[in-house]
């Protein structure tokens, strides 16, 4: 789920999975967002991040970020992704990112992105996605009305009224390759 994405290719153990399915995955780069979760963005990158860091040595989590608490070193490096038009891809090419796999991953990844998901847009799912050049790729954009739901959002794949969505990846993951 979300940045869950990225460490598949930070992985060296990463050939002992058969298959990637991505929930809600894409890079953090601000300006793949909805309009309306930019602000929101750039208030965590720009002040609620700094302080944080600042006062704790990592940024808390609370209404702005909903993850576990995240090291200063990590947020630095976050953010200045998150203004990049090409997020750490420069940086994964120029081997900067120190060890890293996603030029070797090759089990077939599927993204299920959601058409509420204010943070995991088609696009910023599709950029994270050409860092894994080797694995075949595949996306499935849900609309909530189409399971009868209001909201799926960023995290709503994981609530129990999402459950019949829980099914197709199953299906998916449990499904012989034909490839």
């Amino acid at each position: 789920h979300s940045v869950g994405g990225h460490f598949i290719g930070l992985a060296p153990n990463h050939a002992r999975i058969s298959k990637h399915a991505f929930i809600a995955v894409g890079v953090g780069r601000v300006l793949a967002h909805k309009p309306q979760f930019m602000l929101p963005a750039l208030t965590l990158w720009w002040l609620l991040g700094p302080w944080s860091t600042a006062t704790k040595g990592y940024v808390k989590p609370g209404r702005l970020w909903r993850g576990e608490p995240l090291p200063q070193a990590v947020f630095v490096d976050w953010r200045r992704w998150a203004h990049k038009a090409n997020y750490f891809k420069d940086e994964l090419e120029a081997g900067e990112l120190g060890p890293s796999y996603y030029g070797s991953v090759t089990a077939p990844i599927r993204s299920w992105l959601f058409s509420d998901d204010p943070i995991a847009k088609q696009k910023a799912a599709d950029q994270l996605l050409e860092v894994y050049p080797a694995a075949p790729k595949q996306s499935t954009m849900i609309k909530q009305s189409s399971y009868g739901l209001k909201a799926i959002g960023h995290d709503g794949f994981f609530r129990p009224r999402a459950k019949m969505l829980w099914e197709e990846v199953w299906q998916w993951l449990q499904a012989e390759d034909t490839a």
